[in-house]
């Protein structure tokens, strides 16, 4: 019987099922799909598409120090049977030429409906400082959309059912302390709110749950280019210590459901991929 929390074998196949995504590979839980040579840019490599999925598997390691195991293995097993895919494009999504969503790339709107996703990981020019931050981030916003809410579900509402206020036990609370208290800054995202709330809490507790994973690995100093993502992150909150100070919830929403699925990286293992 498959076991969902097996390593898979990395191999890149050639694919003519997934539209203009010509390569796939197989990591736990998801399908990493590479564009082909469309809209004027190149070909996902092989061998990039391979670096993806090592770190994705080495992120949803079962036998690393506290992993939960049987929790792990529950949300995998929900990430295949609704059919979520990574995608992969080359350089940046505004240089394909047409555009990818402009109904002229053929089979672009049947695989974007068929399958579960958000993001792109975009491949970048060899040794870009940014690649490292380029995968892990949106690897994170994959992980948090279809593989954190399926495991810790209460944690991860937004909005309550019964009254569409926030829960006291999830990340709409972490999110919001972490903006009063100075930690996280959400300027960019505000115009959102004219939309609706719910999306604009969708997108920013998306991207605040990357900061502060990245920010408790230590990583946002490591390995963004600069040190600092001060534009939407506070630099005196980079390290655990003062994180627990001033987003005592964050700190607990990580420790309660992030740590217990998602490994930290190793930086050398970083490092040996893409830098």
């Amino acid at each position: 019987m498959f076991d969902e929390l097996q390593s898979t074998t990395l191999i890149v196949s050639e694919t003519d099922a997934y539209g203009p995504f010509e390569s796939v590979v197989s990591a736990r839980g998801l399908k990493i799909l590479g564009l082909g040579a469309v809209g004027g840019q190149e070909k996902v490599s092989d061998e990039f598409l391979e670096k993806v999925a090592l770190t994705s598997n080495s992120m949803l390691d079962p036998t690393a120090k506290g992993i939960k195991k049987n929790k792990l293995k529950k949300g995998i097993k929900k990430m295949i049977k609704t059919g979520v895919i990574q995608r992969v494009g080359f350089g940046e999504y505004d240089e394909y030429d047409p555009i990818l969503d402009s109904g002229k790339t053929k089979g672009w709107d049947q695989v974007n409906d068929a399958y579960q996703h958000t993001d792109f990981i975009w491949e970048m020019e060899q040794d870009d400082p940014n690649q490292i931050t380029e995968v892990v981030e949106h690897l994170l916003h994959t992980y948090t959309k279809f593989l954190l809410p399926t495991v810790f579900k209460n944690d991860y509402l937004i909005f309550s059912s019964k009254n569409k206020k926030g829960r006291t036990d999830t990340l709409r609370l972490a999110v919001d302390e972490a903006i009063d208290n100075g930690v996280f800054f959400t300027d960019d995202y505000t115009h959102l709110k004219s939309r609706s709330e719910e999306e604009y809490y969708d997108v920013i507790s998306t991207e605040y749950l990357f900061i502060l994973t990245y920010a408790m690995w230590g990583y946002v100093e490591r390995f963004v280019e600069g040190g600092s993502l001060d534009t939407e992150w506070s630099d005196n909150h980079l390290e655990p210590k003062a994180i627990k100070k001033d987003n005592p919830t964050g700190f607990k929403l990580y420790k309660r459901t992030v740590k217990k699925l998602i490994r930290k990286p190793s930086a050398q293992l970083l490092e040996s991929l893409f830098i």
